[in-house]
């Protein structure tokens, strides 16, 4: 049977304005957190809208739990503020680790093996750098509390469908939830979803294609594995090198994923943490995604198996996570005033 392709009309509606605001921020991700409590601390009447139940994005539904590059290789912080108040306030409940600011920059060998063993993101260039491991579910506690502080009003569970125009101005939003089809009109109207949802929307330039050999082509479902026996883990490995390097590869040919990372957090000694990577031909085509959602499952399930027959310390382990949304790198990428 031939596909036949039809457009229907959508039926002529007006939509409820719910607040005015001199600034609304689209994506409670890293990038919309820290521009809204910016905005809000700077006086500014400030609105969050983000998709999912929580805020974070990558950095906590992602399971992409991991905040790299803080320090240059000598030692020297490069990124601070809103980020590093962020870690700062998981420290009281032991809900991040990295290393400590005294060997930020040295390049003992004893101290590179140990926390390259620990998370290769704190080794950089031979050199122990600043990067953090932080727990996802006390972050969103966190960035609640963060957000609540500089007066920001968030939605939850609303999701930024089209920018409102003024000629080439975006004067509001309009966001669609539970409740509706609503608009916020704002000043300032800022895209942080991450995937530039709102730019098909506007005059502005930019780019979907992506050289799919690249990294940043991916997509990833991250997922996390408790009750993993460290010990029996480090074990078969330093005593059985050829067969530990044969079963990597064993696993790579049948689909999976056999590279994995210790959570090393306070009271997650026994997670791993898997972060796969799946090619795909967009990051913004629905049926890819979902392809890719289905595809990450199932390869998720081959590796677990994988893990708990072959390799001793996994056999009392169990898939105590993935993420509520995929990992993103690449999809909508604005032609700005500078570009890298």
């Amino acid at each position: 049977m031939a596909i036949v392709i039809r457009t229907i009309p959508e039926p002529n509606k007006t939509v409820n304005v719910v607040r005015e605001c001199d600034v609304v921020v689209v994506g409670g991700g890293p990038g919309g957190i820290g521009a809204a409590i910016a905005a809000g601390r700077n006086g500014a009447d400030t609105v969050l809208i983000e998709r999912f139940g929580h805020l974070g994005g990558m950095g906590t539904g992602g399971l992409v739990t991991i905040i790299p590059c803080l320090s240059d290789f000598s030692g020297v912080m490069q990124i601070g503020g809103i980020n590093q108040e962020w870690i700062e306030r998981l420290e009281p409940r032991e809900a991040v680790t990295y290393p400590p600011k005294e060997i930020w920059g040295t390049d003992d060998r004893r101290l590179i093996s140990y926390w390259n063993d620990r998370s290769f993101f704190t080794v950089r260039e031979g050199r122990i750098v600043y990067a953090a491991l932080i727990d996802a579910e006390i972050s969103k506690c966190v960035l609640n509390d963060m957000v609540n502080e500089a007066k920001v009003k968030t939605y939850l569970h609303s999701w930024g469908t089209m920018p409102i125009m003024d000629g080439n101005k975006a004067v509001g939003v309009v966001f669609e939830s539970k409740s509706g089809r609503q608009a916020i009109m704002a000043k300032v109207v800022i895209d942080s979803t991450g995937d530039g949802d709102l730019l098909p929307f506007t005059p502005a330039k930019f780019d979907t294609d992506i050289d799919p050999k690249i990294r940043i082509a991916n997509l990833s479902l991250c997922y996390w594995i408790d009750g993993v026996n460290f010990m029996k883990v480090d074990d078969f490995r330093r005593d059985n090198p050829r067969k530990w390097a044969e079963l990597k590869q064993d696993l790579m040919k049948k689909g999976g994923h056999p590279g994995f990372m210790r959570s090393n957090l306070k009271g997650q000694e026994n997670i791993v943490w898997i972060h796969p990577r799946y090619a795909c031909s967009s990051q913004i085509d629905v049926e890819e995604i979902t392809r890719v959602e289905f595809l990450g499952r199932e390869k998720m399930l081959l590796s677990y198996d994988f893990f708990k027959k072959f390799i001793p310390g996994f056999e009392q382990s169990f898939i105590v996570l993935s993420c509520p949304q995929l990992g993103t790198r690449g999809a909508r990428r604005v032609h700005g005033d500078y570009m890298v």
